[in-house]
């Protein structure tokens, strides 16, 4: 019988692309026929009459014109690398505008701007920025999302008290194996995939952690769990594959700085050697979380993750199952596409 267990996963992030696992893509609906109809009608002629002069032809009206910033709106536009030091930006106001981006934000990233559109009025530059930045502001819910979070946080990390102070200091190297510190230490690509085995392309399994961590972080999370259900304290579900109210994010308890520690020490430095097109050690954000499954809970389905690099960590305990299946990459504009054959993994 397959016993619970409990399974980690770290989720870094930096930019747009997504390493991922593919969800079937949706149905799609045919197109609906367009046709033209054609009304034809005999020309009446009177007798003894001369033909009729032949019609003007019909004045084709031109297409409505775009409005206010819309009208400089085009196909593509690439932001320079290097920005242009001698260019004077132009006077953005003196506040921040509707999205909270500052005018000091507007004058920094117009050296940034292709040389035709240097030149352009303030309005046309001020629109093609902020169709940039408007990817990277948080909207009004997300700021509430935001706000409701940290305030969430604040109210655990008050009240709850650890059962492993151990755990929370800032040495994640404490808790990695000789092996993996000794191939991070190498700091060289060989050192790094000398301890990697490779089941698939892209696909990289390894031992990290130490037996004696993953115990008592599983007793970490469960002290946390129980903490939690006596004081009345509703958990926010780490993912939505938390079906059943049994996950946690390990940054709501106080883990925030020794993970951030595990992502710039360990993981990024892996990330650089083994996934260099998605920023390697650029990573800049993680979203941390353990999660139990059960023999209730069943297949989860293929699903997508929002990162550029995710670790999954088994915990530990003996079980059956829990067999990987990936179905390649996407990007954010594919990820409802369909798999090939040569994605297609079982690990």
């Amino acid at each position: 019988m397959p016993l619970p267990r409990r399974a980690a996963t770290v989720r870094t992030r930096r930019g747009q692309i997504h390493r991922v696992t593919a969800m079937p893509p949706p149905p799609q609906q045919a197109p609906e026929p367009a046709g033209l109809q054609l009304l034809l009608q005999p020309e009446v002629v009177a007798p003894n009459h001369p033909p009729p002069a032949p019609p003007a032809p019909a004045a084709v009206p031109a297409p409505p014109q775009p409005q206010g910033e819309a009208r400089y709106r085009r196909p593509l536009v690439r932001l320079q690398a290097v920005p242009n030091e001698d260019h004077v930006p132009d006077n953005y106001g003196d506040g921040p505008d509707a999205l909270g981006i500052t005018p000091a934000v507007y004058q920094a990233l117009e050296r940034h701007l292709p040389p035709d559109l240097a030149g352009a009025p303030a309005e046309v530059k001020r629109y093609f920025m902020r169709s940039v930045l408007r990817n990277y502001v948080p909207s009004p819910s997300q700021r509430i999302r935001t706000q409701n979070q940290r305030e969430y946080r604040e109210r655990i990390l008050s009240a709850y008290q650890p059962l492993h102070p151990e755990l929370y200091t800032n040495d994640p190297s404490t808790f990695i194996l000789p092996a993996f510190l000794q191939a991070i230490n190498g700091n060289t690509e060989e050192s790094i995939t000398s301890i990697m085995m490779e089941p698939a392309p892209g696909v990289f399994a390894f031992p990290m952690l130490k037996p004696s961590f993953c115990q008592m972080l599983m007793s970490e999370v469960n002290n946390f769990l129980r903490w939690a259900q006596s004081a009345n304290q509703r958990i926010m579900r780490p993912t939505s594959l938390d079906r059943h109210g049994r996950g946690a994010a390990l940054s709501d308890f106080g883990l925030q700085e020794m993970l951030d520690n595990l992502m710039k020490d360990f993981i990024s430095p892996m990330s650089t050697v083994l996934f260099p097109e998605v920023g390697g050690n650029k990573l800049d954000s993680h979203h941390t979380f353990v999660l139990e499954y059960g023999e209730a809970d069943g297949a989860r389905g293929f699903h997508v993750d929002d990162s550029e690099v995710t670790l999954n960590i088994c915990l530990g305990k003996h079980f059956t199952g829990a067999d990987m299946y990936f179905r390649g990459i996407r990007c954010g504009n594919h990820v409802n596409s369909g798999t090939h054959d040569e994605v297609l993994i079982d690990v």
